[in-house]
């Protein structure tokens, strides 16, 4: 009989299973499943079906939370699936932001039956390794997978895919932990032993990932519902995390820097520190900053490692100036920078014809590529098509980054003046385009003898809506029905 009561004992859950469990049970019916599916790549995204997830961070607005690269910046349709079932193409992207990998989206609450949950939330403050995280997601698009796992670095500012078509990384604030497992899990919340979310999945590799801080998503929040017309300053800068002794070594910090930067960390492990790693091309950091430089502190606040703090410093001060302290070369320089707005390089416009996609050059293309000059980037092109120019990349034959400055000799620095240029051709005849194809080794000037098909291809312009989200096409330039 002892023995018998000894094994149900052991056959029953221990207390702090049965309350991960009961946490667990808790959480799910608060995260969604996301399903894209994009018809024009802009940008660098790519036409197709992907699939991730999200959660529920606004019920009573029907937001949910998920990453910009599930997302993206084009035309697409979404559909959201809930826990229970139920399913609803209801879906618009109501923001995504300009370089951190977060999006928002917004679903119809009128066309969902069920009383929606949101994520609890909580935040990166405390932040140690070896805290223990769980993440539930679609991972290898087994829905509501949950995994385990613990922080391993609680400073990271992980490489977003600097090759790879619709990169859009500059710097981000994020941590790094490991899961027993791995699959696809794009956008699933990272949540702690409180069940609350602490950061948003975004990359990582089949033993780690790496999550944006939940700060971002809060801020981003707080400004939407607010209805300001930007939530994010921009002052040109690229900006890295650079270990504590190579900066002492190569970039000649001086001790007594590093010892102020560390006594202003209040006893918390300094194991990097921010510096610039690139400039971009026409930003307010230009001609002050350097590659290079050891950014000290921002708005007075001495920041170690905290590229966040940089981030919330630069965004409280939009429209305005921010005062930037680094170490350059082992000496103190100061600069005043301003900072300007970072959603005005969003593409809200685009064009198609002869078989490509065009829309204006964004600050990401100026950063990857150190564009100067202002033209129409040829982003995507169908295969066979008069405008299929340009290299290509092996995985992604569709994308391009082939910038027009000139159609005929005559410039179109904006999509506008290339509309019109293009509205003067006709299908099947020769014209010469002045481009730069940025995929070739050889980035520079060069005239290109083209001719478009417009029969099949028109020329077609399309506007978003910032009422309906919806794309809309604008009535057809002048002169564009005598092109066809």
């Amino acid at each position: 009989m002892l023995l018998a009561l000894a094994l149900a004992l052991l056959a029953q859950p221990s207390p702090a299973a049965t309350s991960q469990e009961q946490l667990v049970a808790k959480l799910k019916p608060t995260i969604v499943n996301v399903y894209v599916y994009t018809s024009a790549g802009l940008a660098g995204d790519l036409p197709g079906n992907s699939a991730a997830t999200g959660f529920i961070v606004d019920a009573a607005r029907g937001w949910i939370a998920t990453n910009r690269h599930v997302c993206g910046i084009s035309p697409a349709t979404f559909k959201v699936t809930f826990y229970d079932g139920e399913v609803t193409n209801a879906v618009h992207l109501l923001y995504y932001d300009p370089w951190h990998d977060l999006a928002i989206l917004r679903v119809d609450t009128a066309a969902v039956h069920l009383p929606l949950r949101e994520t609890p939330r909580g935040d990166t403050k405390e932040l140690q390794e070896q805290e223990k995280i769980i993440l539930i997601g679609n991972n290898d698009g087994s829905n509501y997978t949950v995994l385990y796992g613990e922080i391993i670095n609680t400073s990271r500012n992980p490489e977003v895919s600097p090759d790879v078509p619709g990169d859009n990384h500059r710097h981000s604030s994020s941590f790094q932990y490991v899961l027993n497992s791995r699959g696809g899990s794009s956008g699933s919340p990272v949540v702690d032993p409180q069940g609350r979310v602490i950061g948003i999945n975004h990359s990582g590799n089949d033993v780690t990932g790496d999550a944006l801080r939940v700060e971002y998503l809060d801020d981003t929040l707080r400004c939407l519902r607010a209805g300001r017309p930007s939530c994010r300053g921009d002052v040109g800068v690229v900006l890295d995390l650079i270990p504590i002794a190579d900066a002492r070594r190569h970039l000649h910090l001086p001790d007594e820097t590093i010892e102020r930067i560390r006594a202003a960390a209040g006893g918390t492990e300094l194991k990097n520190l921010i510096y610039v790693k690139k400039l971009i091309s026409g930003g307010p950091a230009e001609g002050e900053l350097q590659p290079g430089d050891v950014v000290v502190s921002a708005a007075g606040r001495v920041l170690g490692a905290a590229l966040y703090d940089f981030d919330k410093a630069v965004d409280e001060r939009l429209g305005g100036a921010i005062d930037v302290e680094v170490m350059r070369n082992g000496r103190p320089l100061s600069v005043r920078l301003k900072v300007e707005n970072a959603e005005a390089g969003k593409i809200r416009r685009f064009a198609t014809v002869g078989g490509g996609t065009f829309h204006e050059i964004t600050p990401e293309v100026k950063r990857r590529f150190g564009v100067e000059r202002p033209g129409v980037v040829l982003s995507q092109t169908t295969i066979g098509s008069s405008l299929d120019v340009g290299s290509r990349y092996d995985k992604t034959p569709m994308f391009r980054q082939v910038v027009f400055q000139a159609i005929n000799g005559v410039p179109t620095p904006d999509l506008d003046s290339f509309a019109r240029e293009v509205s003067k051709l006709k299908s099947g005849v020769p014209f010469y385009a002045t481009a730069r194809d940025f995929v070739s080794t050889d980035g520079s000037s060069k005239i290109m003898l083209l001719e478009l098909d417009l029969k099949f291809y028109p020329l077609r312009l399309y506007r978003l809506s910032p009422e309906s989200l919806e794309w809309e096409e604008e009535p057809s330039a002048p002169g564009a029905d005598k092109a066809r």
